[in-house]
């Protein structure tokens, strides 16, 4: 995207049920995005890593069951969790467990407090915020890389059946007296 202050873009999709790459979307500064239709993406990058790149238009997103898709990157869209939906609700969470076959995900950046992830499958790296305070990680094995800034705000936590990348002690020893714990 040419502009350096996009603040009003709209971009829709339709009819894109065979669309298996919409390319790097993070110029456009999506708001609101959902790709529930769009069954056949291997890739989505709505952020970046860049220290440069800020994405505050980024509340919502939706993926419903893409069972091909391998990467999500929304990284430094700071608001992912913080807006209101059209009910006026908050959402503080993503569910990604339709994404049967995801790899990479990264939401460095970003303020969820819950991601849903697919129990079972092949999550071989995994980036989430220090605002997160539900983790439920199930049936990961393939899991290499797992990074997490802190600990200190998981009230929620489940670990069952995940690879030596997560470390369970270290995020035990560290949660809040009284956290929910499986």
């Amino acid at each position: 995207c040419p502009l350096d202050n996009v603040n009003d873009t709209e971009t829709y999709i339709y009819f894109a049920s065979q669309l298996a790459d919409v390319g790097d979307l993070s110029g456009y500064r999506v708001g609101y995005a959902d790709f529930a239709n769009g069954t056949k993406l291997h890739s989505l990058k709505l952020g970046d890593s860049s220290a440069n790149y800020s994405n505050t238009n980024l509340i919502e997103l939706h993926l419903g069951n893409n069972t091909l898709l391998k990467t999500l990157d929304v990284r430094n869209c700071p608001n992912l969790g913080m807006g209101a939906n059209e009910e006026g609700t908050v959402q503080s969470d993503v569910d990604i467990s339709g994404c049967t076959n995801i790899e990479n995900i990264y939401f460095d950046g970003t303020s969820i407090k819950a991601l849903a992830l697919p129990n079972g499958g092949v999550i071989k790296t995994l980036h989430l915020p220090g605002t997160i305070t539900n983790l439920t990680i199930r049936n990961q094995k393939a899991l290499t890389y797992f990074d997490l800034p802190n600990y200190s705000n998981i009230t929620t936590l489940r670990l069952e059946n995940v690879s030596t990348a997560v470390p369970v002690k270290d995020i035990f020893n560290a949660i809040p007296a009284n956290s929910r714990v499986r």
